[in-house]
């Protein structure tokens, strides 16, 4: 019997000779649904969709601390996209995700009205949520703050070892800032996803995309420039 194959993260439909979801760009273990057996019911696929939107908190970790930080704008992408497939409101998570990254000021607007959509679905299902849009804006003021006070520090022909010391330690301290953000976030946004699909616990096995991939690498490429200078006096213009 023919079926149809779906990415057990985004949830939209793959071709049956492909385990390359085109849609999020994940290699994924996937869920196989038979496309016309009656024995399938709409709640049944309701929550293979569902469990999809679940980001192992694990996962969050290594992909913030690997990126540089840089995971958040892919995060949010992914979270508004799974927010609009959820709910069938318009969005354009792309185009969120991508003016927040380079139009100073307006990623402030987007991160509190990312929390705040979150935080109205979890209380329209009477779930506590520790969501908070204004504490979201202080962490992400203060994570971009110390990122550009620490690049700052690197600037100059020659800079001493102090100072390279002081600059890695700060740049470390705003993706950590970042980190307790993004994993706070998806703890409730978990809980909300395994509400929503009626069962107690949800297993979900999250490969690395393509797009993780991309933003591992650029990050890896930071870490590098940052950790360098503490045991190489030529980073250091010395």
């Amino acid at each position: 019997m023919a079926t149809m194959k779906y990415c057990h993260l985004c949830g939209r439909a793959i071709q049956n000779n492909t385990s390359f979801c085109a849609s999020c760009g994940h290699w994924l273990e996937i869920h196989a649904t038979p496309e016309n057996d009656s024995s399938v019911t709409d709640r049944e696929q309701a929550v293979v969709t569902e469990s999809s939107y679940m980001i192992p908190i694990s996962h969050t970790i290594f992909m913030i601390m690997i990126s540089y930080g840089l995971y958040f704008y892919y995060w949010l992408f992914l979270t508004w996209k799974h927010h609009r497939d959820h709910t069938s409101k318009e969005a354009f998570p792309y185009w969120h995700a991508t003016t927040i990254a380079v139009v100073p000021g307006y990623g402030f607007f987007r991160v509190h009205a990312h929390m705040r959509v979150f935080t109205e679905l979890m209380k329209k299902e009477d779930l506590t949520t520790t969501i908070s849009p204004a504490l979201a804006i202080i962490a992400a003021v203060a994570s971009g703050g110390l990122s550009l006070l620490g690049s700052w520090g690197n600037q100059g022909d020659i800079i001493s070892h102090g100072t390279s010391i002081s600059s890695a330690l700060i740049n470390a301290f705003a993706v950590a800032i970042t980190a307790g953000l993004l994993l706070h976030v998806q703890a409730n946004l978990n809980s909300y996803w395994i509400h929503c699909s009626g069962v107690k616990q949800l297993d979900v096995k999250v490969g690395i995309g393509i797009g993780e991939v991309v933003i591992a690498v650029i990050g890896g490429i930071l870490w590098l420039g940052t950790i360098a200078p503490l045991f190489n006096a030529a980073y250091r213009g010395g």
